[in-house]
């Protein structure tokens, strides 16, 4: 949207909400990024604000609302590092505008800078601040419309490792062929270099993760709430504490492993004392099983394979544009030296 227009629409949208929300400005913190959603920062008189946009493709209304009443429901728990959407004039969490679906909710304070400041007290508390999320979710009864996504389970198969089980075969060697072809056409000399060694890594590494996968797919965990893909860029500090754990929008009914694996995998790649910090951290507030120990270690090595086969999909084979081609190769390299260090 041009900026006059994009403004208009922001104005329109908020003004569907009681007007000490109405803004005095609203600045465009991100441009669409591979996941479609946007945010401005919307100063208001109740204060600052995140407006979102969702893709038009993106999550159905249901899930999203679904999702706000989980928000809510952890609020209402005092859990507060959360970020639930203001109910609009009209009694509903969402307000439809262009063929989007777009909410409001408080602004959190803090940065993601744990990767430029790190420390161990700031990985125990994100880990810690985890865990209390984890537990204020569990706690969580959906409506029977949103069961589907957001329901515990005391005993049930992992949807994340069945899911991760298909991807790995889904990579056969056909497709692998066809993914070396499209990157030996792209026109980025930097991003073609690391993705062919990617797919050489995969090749070596995929057998023995998918067996992994399959052993583990007839396993029985503690299903609730999960965030999914809760992970550095998620977590919001101010000095050592956690202030903010912002984007839940792929929450679904998971194990917790994986949320783990996804968060401190990104947080200290394969640091092994760093890992046991963060395990010990959460377990002061949950306790793990021996299978979720064990599930760990396997979403966070199926995640590192199948990641970097995602950024291969998306830039060479989908051709999505890339923004911050600097940001991305980094990622993509980062995931390789993983890759090596297991054995690729």
């Amino acid at each position: 949207m041009q900026d006059d227009k994009q403004q208009s629409v922001l104005r329109w949208v908020l003004a569907n909400y009681s007007s000490q929300y109405h803004p005095t400005q609203c600045v465009p913190i991100n441009q669409a990024g591979f996941s479609g959603a946007r945010v401005w920062k919307a100063t208001t008189t109740a204060g600052e604000f995140a407006v979102r946009q969702w893709p038009a493709e993106g999550l159905h209304s249901d899930r999203l609302l679904g999702l706000h009443q989980l928000l809510h429901h952890m609020r209402d728990q005092n859990f507060a590092l959360i970020a639930p959407p203001v109910t609009a004039g009209s009694g509903t969490t969402l307000v439809e505008a262009i063929n989007h679906y777009w909410q409001l909710e408080p602004w959190m304070p803090g940065a993601a800078n744990y990767q430029t400041q790190p420390s161990e007290a700031k990985l125990s508390a994100a880990l810690r601040a985890l865990a209390a999320w984890h537990r204020a979710a569990a706690t969580f009864r959906p409506s029977e419309n949103h069961r589907q996504w957001f329901a515990s389970h005391d005993s049930a198969a992992s949807p994340g490792i069945g899911e991760r089980l298909r991807l790995v075969f889904k990579w056969n060697s056909q497709r692998l062929d066809m993914a070396a072809r499209s990157v030996e056409g792209h026109t980025w000399p930097e991003f073609c270099d690391v993705a062919l060694n990617l797919i050489s890594a995969f090749k070596s590494i995929a057998p023995r993760v998918a067996d992994e996968l399959r052993m583990a797919a007839s396993l029985r965990f503690r299903l609730q709430p999960c965030l999914r893909d809760v992970w550095h860029d998620h977590i919001l500090f101010v000095g050592d504490e956690v202030t903010g754990i912002i984007d839940p929008s792929a929450c679904r009914s998971e194990t917790v492993a994986g949320d783990i694996a996804r968060l401190v995998g990104s947080f200290v790649g394969d640091d092994r004392r760093g890992w046991e910090t963060a395990l010990t951290a959460y377990q002061s507030v949950c306790r793990l099983s021996i299978d979720e120990r064990a599930a760990v270690e396997l979403f966070d090595r199926s995640g590192v394979l199948l990641s970097g086969m995602t950024w291969v999909q998306w830039v060479a084979m989908e051709g999505r544009p890339v923004d911050d081609r600097e940001r991305v190769l980094a990622r993509m390299t980062t995931i390789l030296s993983r890759l090596q260090n297991m054995g690729g």
